[in-house]
C-alpha cells in the first residue's frame, strides 16, 4: 500500500490548515509528525512558555498597572516588526492564529492556526490591520519570492508565478486559502463571531499608533528601523488595472469602510479602532457574513 499525502490525511482526517502549517509552510519545515501530533491536540509549548513568562514580569511589575497583552498576527501586516518590538512592547505573539473550538476546515482557512481559547485568557488582544489593496500586493511579492526568501512550497507560489493580475483573481475566486473573498481579518473574531480585540492599528499609521497604544499600555514606544522585504517590480498603485481595482474594493468593501480606506488613501474609520467600539463588529466565517451593531453589513455605505 501506497502512503500518500492524501491516504495520511484521509486515515487521520488531518485537516488543510495542519498540513499547510506542518508540512507545506516552509522549505525548510522539520517534525512535520510531530507538528501534526501536537496540532491535533492543541498543545502549544511555546506559546504557553511566552505566556508564563509574561505573566512572571507582570507580577513583578503589578505597582505600575501593566497588562500582558497579545497580538493577533494577520499576515502581511507588520508582523515582524511587531515581533522586534519585545524589548520595548512585551507581548505574546499569537502568529496567524485564529481561537476556534471546532478545529475543522470549516472554521479554520488555510494559512492560520486554531487555537483554543484558555491561550488567551487574561491576555488583552491587540491586531494590525492594512489596506486591502496593499495587503494583496504584499502578499503577492511574498509569495512570488525574492532573494533568498523563495519558498515554492507556499500554498500561493505557483498562482503568484502567473502575475499579479491572475494572482488576485484566483484568490477572489476562493474560499477556503487566506487571502480568499472572504473577509481578510477573520482572526479578529471567536468563532461565535465575538470581536476579541481591544485595539487595532493601521500599517499605514503605524508609528503613531504604536506610541498612542504605548501610551494606553505603559510602554515607551520608539521607532525602530524597519527592514524592507523585498525590491517590487512596480509600486502598488501601479500594479491595478483600473477594471482590477474595482474588482478589489467591491470584495473587500467591508474592511475598507469599517478601517478607514478609499482606494489606497487613509480615511476616517466607520469604528473607532481604540476602543469597546470594536464590539459592534461580529463575523461568521463559515458563512462570511459580518454584522455592524447587529446589522448585515456589506460595506458599501460610506465607501466611495
Amino acid at each position: 500500500m501506497i502512503w500518500g499525502v492524501n491516504t495520511v490525511m484521509d486515515f487521520f482526517r488531518v485537516p488543510k490548515w495542519l498540513l499547510e502549517s506542518a508540512v507545506y509552510g516552509n522549505e525548510k519545515q522539520r517534525f512535520a509528525w510531530i507538528r501534526i501530533f501536537f496540532g491535533l491536540l492543541d498543545i502549544r509549548p511555546r506559546l504557553l512558555w511566552n505566556i508564563f513568562k509574561l505573566n512572571v514580569k507582570r507580577i513583578a511589575s503589578r505597582g505600575r498597572g501593566n497588562k500582558v497583552i497579545g497580538h493577533l498576527h494577520t499576515p502581511k501586516t507588520a508582523g515582524t516588526y511587531m515581533h522586534s518590538l519585545q524589548e520595548v512592547c512585551p507581548h505574546v505573539h499569537y502568529t496567524h492564529m485564529v481561537i476556534r473550538k471546532d478545529r475543522s476546515d470549516k472554521y479554520c482557512p488555510v494559512g492560520f492556526s486554531p487555537i483554543s481559547s484558555c491561550y488567551v485568557k487574561d491576555v488583552e488582544l491587540f491586531s494590525n490591520v492594512r489596506n486591502p489593496l496593499l495587503l494583496l500586493s504584499s502578499y503577492y511579492y511574498h509569495s512570488k519570492g525574492y532573494a533568498e526568501l523563495v519558498n515554492t512550497k507556499g500554498h500561493d507560489y505557483d498562482l503568484a508565478q502567473k502575475g499579479f493580475e491572475q494572482f488576485v483573481e484566483g484568490i477572489l475566486s476562493r474560499d477556503d486559502l487566506w487571502p480568499s473573498r472572504k473577509f481578510l481579518f477573520p482572526n479578529l473574531f471567536d468563532q461565535s463571531g465575538k470581536c476579541i480585540v481591544s485595539w487595532l492599528n493601521r500599517v499605514e499609521n503605524l508609528d503613531a499608533d504604536l506610541a498612542d497604544m504605548g501610551r494606553h499600555y505603559n510602554f515607551n514606544y520608539q521607532p525602530q528601523s524597519k527592514k524592507r522585504e523585498s525590491e517590487k517590480d512596480k509600486k502598488p498603485e501601479a500594479l491595478y488595472p483600473d477594471w482590477l481595482l474595482e474588482k478589489v474594493k467591491a470584495n473587500y468593501s467591508r474592511e475598507m469602510s469599517l478601517f478607514g480606506y478609499d482606494g489606497f488613501s487613509v480615511v476616517e474609520p466607520m469604528v473607532d479602532l481604540r476602543s469597546a467600539d470594536l464590539m459592534r463588529m461580529s463575523y461568521n466565517y463559515a458563512s462570511d457574513e459580518f454584522y455592524l451593531d447587529g446589522i448585515l453589513f456589506d460595506g458599501k455605505v460610506g465607501l466611495h
